[in-house]
């Protein structure tokens, strides 16, 4: 009989990293049935070669977001390791926990009940939401690889300030949703805030939730709780400041 670990090592075996290095988008320009025309514009190609090149250009400026989104996308849905742990995936309304978790305003009673884990003082209700999730997360056959890079918004520096981290993380292959969101945190705290993007390269496979379905198509991968993540580096930008990070058990 096949034991658990087993299958979380089979699971492993069959994942690969979703490629988010070496970039090329286009901007504006002529259709492409004008080239060798007089009235052909050549478009403006941008090439980014890793991730964290990429969130310093979109830190600096915000007018092209939408466009840097559009292509971020495109390139997600055509990716073939996305198609796989795509297949993979716990759908979304298989679930009890995590279709709640990822409706306000259930999203915020999942992160209280967390923190009240970590200091001690949960109701027998809020054990139940945070082992009822967790353990749908670690359940989940998407194991996400060692090295994998994704991307997490917020509006503090806590998750790697409060090791091990009390709550879920919620993370993203798509950066300018988390940019979304993490300017979303900052405005709900004090003036003193700054917007931050996380870079995180897992230590260690990880099982996630796959969120990238129903009404929101956010490539969203749910970690579990009490995972530890360690700084390595800071940028500071004009919209936001990045974290380069690692995140593992």
């Amino acid at each position: 009989m096949t034991t658990k670990h087993q299958h979380k090592q089979i699971a492993l075996r069959n994942m690969t990293t979703i490629d988010l290095f070496n970039w090329r988008f286009s901007f504006g320009g002529s259709l492409p049935q004008l080239d060798g025309t007089n009235c052909y514009k050549a478009p403006e190609i941008i090439e980014i070669k890793t991730p964290i090149e990429l969130l310093l250009r979109l830190a600096d400026d915000d007018a092209r977001d939408s466009g840097f989104q559009g292509q971020i996308q495109e390139r997600l849905k055509n990716d073939s390791a996305a198609k796989q742990w795509h297949r993979q995936r716990t759908k979304i309304g298989d679930t009890t926990h995590f279709k709640l978790y990822r409706k306000n305003p259930h999203y915020d009673l999942y992160h209280a009940a967390a923190r009240a884990i970590a200091a001690g003082s949960a109701t027998s209700e809020q054990q139940s939401l945070v082992c009822g999730l967790d353990g749908e997360i670690t359940a989940s056959q998407v194991l996400v690889p060692p090295g994998q890079v994704l991307f997490h918004g917020r509006g503090d520096l806590n998750l790697h300030t409060s090791p091990p981290y009390p709550s879920f993380v919620s993370t993203s292959l798509d950066p300018v949703v988390c940019i979304y969101h993490a300017v979303k945190r900052r405005l709900q705290k004090d003036s003193g805030a700054k917007a931050v993007i996380y870079a995180l390269t897992l230590r260690d496979p990880l099982p996630a939730l796959w969120g990238n379905g129903g009404a929101l198509k956010e490539w969203e991968l749910l970690l579990q709780t009490k995972l530890t993540c360690s700084a390595l580096r800071t940028h500071p930008g004009a919209r936001f400041d990045i974290v380069e990070a690692t995140v593992g058990y």
